[in-house]
């Protein structure tokens, strides 16, 4: 997956935004486009002006070309369907638990 180097701050969709104009010759902050955000954990961005989408959990991000975004939205769709069955499957036939638990941070699931 073609994951592109990260500012030597570390925060690729800063460095983007820092630049105050976008290729394209726009304005940075009318171009961008947030994907999808959960506050307090993260969010992807389109700052509108590298080409590429910003993503960002906790301390993390990631700049990815959008070849290499929708290849890592595939791995997460497919991810959380196989979590998902493997779940159902636990409360099935849970491993050796007392009846009623499920394994730690999996309770409410």
């Amino acid at each position: 997956m073609p994951l592109l180097p990260q500012s030597a701050a570390g925060d690729t969709t800063l460095s983007c935004i820092a630049l105050g104009s976008n290729k394209r010759g726009g304005n940075m902050e009318a171009d961008g486009y947030v994907l999808a955000e959960i506050p307090g954990f993260g969010r992807i961005y389109d700052c509108g002006g590298c080409g590429n989408l910003h993503l960002s959990i906790g301390p993390v991000s990631l700049t990815l070309t959008p070849e290499a975004y929708m290849q890592l939205a595939a791995l997460m769709n497919t991810s959380a369907a196989q979590f998902e069955l493997l779940l159902h499957g636990r409360r099935l036939n849970p491993p050796h638990q007392l009846p009623g638990s499920m394994p730690p941070g999996l309770e409410g699931l």
